[in-house]
């Protein structure tokens, strides 16, 4: 398990005080924002959890990504192939208003 600390998980990172709810959110985080990858390691003598880092791969990137934004399979590959983001799940267009596209209302009940 992550480092937790009340009820969040905090990066496993040195100097990185992110906080998530959810363990698969920091991993996703360290994936996504540090480019490594943890690894949990159990100790077979004493049971004890410990974590290793290593470079992110490609391989690694979807599942990082999906885990840090909390989506699934379908949303990468729906913004993967509009160019939203790129094959390292890096947005390549501005998140939020745009000129000239328009915004998508919300009819009111």
């Amino acid at each position: 398990m992550a480092k937790k600390q009340g009820e969040f998980f905090v990066c496993l990172v040195p100097g990185c005080d992110v906080k998530k709810k959810g363990e698969k959110e920091i991993l996703g985080h360290i994936v996504m924002d540090h480019q490594q990858v943890a690894e949990r390691h159990v100790s077979g003598v004493d049971g004890s959890v410990g974590w290793t880092f290593r470079p992110r791969e490609l391989k690694d990137v979807q599942q990082g990504w999906q885990d840090a934004h909390k989506y699934g399979e379908e949303k990468w590959k729906r913004q993967l192939d509009q160019g939203i983001i790129d094959i390292w799940g890096v947005a390549q267009t501005k998140k939020g208003w745009r000129k000239g596209v328009p915004r998508v209302m919300k009819e009111s009940q």
